[in-house]
């Protein structure tokens, strides 16, 4: 039997453990690269903040299964990662003396996340946005993992949320069309810095 349940502070290790192995199943993955430490971190950032909204599902031993996360005000989510932008940075240390070459793409990723006037260059910085959705590949299920998916959006919907706004890397064929039929709108494609295009997308929950 699955439960689910607004994940708390004390959730951030398991939900950096999920998102580390399905990252790695991910078209154009990123943050797995990033590693155990600096996902602990950032889920303890991201569940920290009030309007952070993260909906998690688990099995009969409180083992997480997948979960949806998001913010309800994309701006203070950037506010947040910014305050806490040292400390986050301090956590990559161990991948980096992995992998030095990491570092360049780190840079790119920081400076068009920061810079205000960069819009075009990463995807949605205000209002609600729908950030990560996974589900473990080794307990394969599309009717749960679907699952998750609509009762996040139904929370933010009770919320008082009119409209989601959701970023899909054009690699990821399969999940754009989950969300295109579904009824998610395409506002507009922006070109990456890393050379990836990406599609911003809007549910309209009224």
């Amino acid at each position: 039997m699955i439960k689910y349940r607004i994940a708390k502070v004390s959730d951030a290790k398991s939900l950096a453990q999920v998102h580390l192995i399905c990252a790695k199943h991910q078209k154009g993955g990123f943050f797995h690269k990033l590693g155990i430490s600096f996902l602990i971190y950032y889920y303890k950032v991201i569940l920290s903040n009030k309007n952070s909204v993260v909906l998690l599902a688990e099995d009969q031993n409180q083992n997480c299964l997948g979960f949806h996360s998001g913010t309800l005000k994309m701006e203070e989510h950037l506010r947040q990662l910014k305050k806490n932008r040292w400390t986050l940075g301090l956590t990559l240390i161990p991948q980096l003396l992995i992998n030095p070459k990491l570092i360049y793409d780190i840079i790119k990723r920081y400076f068009s996340i920061s810079n205000s006037n960069s819009e075009n260059e990463f995807g949605v910085k205000s209002g609600a946005r729908g950030e990560y959705w996974c589900w473990l590949p080794n307990n394969s299920n599309s009717i749960d993992a679907i699952n998750v998916f609509n009762k996040w959006f139904n929370i933010v919907k009770e919320l008082g949320v009119k409209n989601v706004f959701i970023e899909v890397d054009t690699v990821n064929i399969r999940i754009f069309k989950f969300h295109k039929k579904n009824g998610a709108e395409i506002i507009r494609e922006i070109d990456l810095l890393d050379g990836r295009k990406r599609l911003i997308m809007v549910y309209n929950l009224n």
